[in-house]
């Protein structure tokens, strides 16, 4: 069975660069990994040997079938999923299926948000269940209000919430809350479930 992380927010969230951090902190270098992309991103995903890499342009462009198919070419231990909400909104879905739920389990939903996209999230309702893990990125310095932070929090009372001002603080803030111990875990969110 592999382990499923969602990764969803806006364009210029930061979701391929958080996912890149993250595949540079991993312990277990030789596990297979498959990721899919819906739609390009700004950055490239950093590969290695074991790890699979499929970009889907659209939600148009993926079923049920396809994701068998390619969960069963790589036969990953471990598959992350990032978009944007809205394809993250049907990729649930497809997941949710008798059969793909025989293959997979969720073991988290990580929502990405830059501060400077908080207000438009706020304003449209977008933030009411974001992921069991939320992080708030600052890369550009948006100068943030409580009030903001506290709506979010209120919204999401179940979900682990942190910020940081640049990706590099990852390892930090993982150590603080007590995701990591000595040395990464394979999966530094196994035991974060939903």
């Amino acid at each position: 069975m592999s382990e499923v992380e969602i990764i969803t927010g806006l364009d210029q969230s930061g979701k391929t660069i958080f996912l890149n951090t993250y595949l540079n902190m991993r312990k277990n270098k030789n596990e297979n990994i498959l990721i899919i992309s819906i739609g390009r991103g700004n950055k490239s995903i950093h590969q290695g040997i074991n790890i699979k890499f499929k970009v889907i342009d659209s939600i148009f462009d993926i079923d049920e079938k396809k994701l068998l198919y390619l969960i069963s070419i790589s036969n990953p231990q471990r598959i992350f999923i990032e978009g944007d909400y809205i394809s993250m909104r049907y990729v649930n879905k497809l997941l949710l299926t008798k059969s793909l739920r025989e293959r997979i389990i969720i073991t988290s939903r990580i929502s990405i948000i830059n501060a400077k996209h908080i207000k438009m999230i706020l304003k449209n309702n977008m933030c009411k269940y974001l992921g069991n893990i939320i992080i708030i990125n600052n890369y550009d310095g948006v100068q943030l209000k409580d009030e903001d932070l506290y709506s979010i929090r209120n919204m999401n009372l179940n979900s682990f919430l942190f910020y940081i001002r640049d990706f590099k603080e990852l390892y930090t803030k993982f150590k603080y809350y007590k995701l990591i111990n000595n040395e990464f875990y394979s999966n530094i969110f196994k035991y974060i479930r939903l």
